[in-house]
């Protein structure tokens, strides 16, 4: 499948169109994450992933990948987080980008679309919660000390806050991307070499 996915002739995805619409894409994800957010607590939602999920659904679900590293990648240069939450958004932004583009690349209808993000944010939801139980709340405690987990035991931290939190933010990226893709696909079809 993957083979296919990649093909030239299939998708020509290294197309000079592909390549400016994922600069493009690159580009705004990069402003938005660094505003407008939204903050809950102390973690922030930004809509950096609305181009992410975008690109992956209208050029190829990679284009999702390479984006979300680019734009983590460029991230790491005003951390605050030692790497840390770089590394969880990168591997979140991806499980979103490839659930929601994977299920929809092959039979693209509105009601799929809806499906698939629907699908994706509970598969983000889930992968945060494991990927902070086991990886990055251990990475926080050990690079920040225990006041990382704000006193309570890791298993309250994941369902008091991070639950809510990622419930919050990808229903909120969803929310936008739907708007946004339901209202241009027709043009953006057209437009499409």
């Amino acid at each position: 499948m993957g083979k296919e996915l990649l093909s030239k002739k299939n998708n020509n995805f290294f197309s000079v169109y592909n390549m400016s619409v994922i600069a493009v894409m690159t580009a705004l994800s990069l402003v938005l994450s660094e505003f407008p957010k939204i903050r809950i607590l102390f973690l922030d939602i930004d809509f950096s992933d609305v181009p992410i999920v975008f690109s992956a659904v209208y050029i190829h679900p990679l284009t999702g990948v390479l984006i979300a590293l680019i734009k983590n990648a460029v991230g790491l240069a005003t951390s605050s987080t030692m790497f840390v939450g770089e590394l969880s958004n990168f591997v979140l932004s991806c499980v979103y980008s490839l659930t929601a583009s994977l299920m929809f690349f092959k039979s693209r209808t509105k009601p799929k679309i809806v499906l698939s993000c629907l699908t994706a944010i509970l598969a983000v939801v889930i992968a945060a919660m494991f990927t902070n139980y086991f990886v990055m709340l251990p990475l926080y405690v050990k690079l920040y000390g225990l006041d990382a987990l704000r006193g309570l035991s890791k298993t309250m931290f994941i369902l008091t806050i991070i639950l809510p939190f990622n419930l919050a933010k990808w229903g909120l990226e969803t929310g936008v991307f739907l708007a946004l893709y339901l209202s241009l696909y027709r043009v953006l079809d057209k437009i499409k070499p």
